[in-house]
């Protein structure tokens, strides 16, 4: 669903991400870790175009959308296309984002209607649903700046999925969050897992990527060094830079 064929970004100078090469697969959980600046999140970015890759192909569900070689664009993706398969990856950031003129109902149904043209009932219906689903409905009507930290979070995680995305990703979705918020997060998330939700989470909740991952990608210095199910990169990892990492989390 998701493939990055030797992906490089930049930022002048600095090569952050360093010939990635990637497959994620339908109803993967891909939990990607690793120390802070190792390129987790601008590879998150840039599957979801957020930023421009400075060379290399990325594929979203076997279409091609990014193809830059020798600084060029090889592709030329008319914008409406290239729109149209953003709204195929649904992104939460680490802030949650939340429109603070509107209320949580209205965060909802914002982008359906102004991307999708949806209307009426059945799109507040839809988006009542998806606020139940978070243990939210009792406060459609509030304003993000009544909600905690961990209720924004909830709300962001409803808001894309009511564009119906085939893709979920996660950059660090707990990280902004009080210590005794995060669970209620990793939850909602559990139960995207158990539904079949393809997501990769960029994630420092070891515990998490331990017990709903389906394979745990360890990064460093823009490159991936390691990848495997979650036992073989807890429990038997093979490169000295993915043990020397564990070892400080864990220690």
């Amino acid at each position: 669903m998701i493939k990055l064929e030797n992906v490089h970004k930049s930022f002048g100078e600095l090569e952050v991400l360093k010939g990635i090469d990637l497959e994620v697969s339908e109803g993967e959980v891909v939990c990607v870790i690793g120390p802070s600046g190792s390129g987790k999140s601008t590879m998150l970015r840039c599957m979801n175009q957020l930023e421009t890759i400075t060379s290399g192909k990325i594929y979203i569900n076997s279409n091609l959308v990014s193809h830059i070689e020798d600084g060029a664009d090889q592709l030329n993706l008319p914008e409406k296309d290239a729109s149209k398969l953003r709204t195929t990856l649904g992104m939460v950031f680490q802030r949650f984002n939340l429109f603070p003129h509107l209320t949580v109902l209205e965060n909802l149904t914002i982008a359906p209607k102004m991307v999708k043209g949806e209307k009426g009932a059945g799109m507040n219906e839809k988006a009542i649903g998806l606020l139940k689903s978070v243990g939210l409905f009792e406060k459609k009507d509030e304003y993000p700046s009544k909600l905690s930290g961990g209720q924004q979070q909830r709300v962001a995680i409803a808001r894309a999925l009511a564009m119906n995305p085939s893709i979920m990703l996660f950059d660090e979705p707990t990280s902004a969050l009080d210590p005794e918020l995060v669970g209620e997060v990793l939850e909602v998330m559990k139960k995207l897992a158990e539904d079949g939700m393809t997501m990769v989470v960029v994630t420092h909740e070891m515990g998490f990527a331990r017990e709903v991952g389906t394979r745990v990608i360890f990064m460093d210095e823009g490159q991936i060094v390691e990848q495997g199910t979650p036992e073989e990169i807890f429990e038997h990892p093979k490169m000295d830079r993915t043990k020397l990492f564990l070892n400080k989390i864990f220690k």
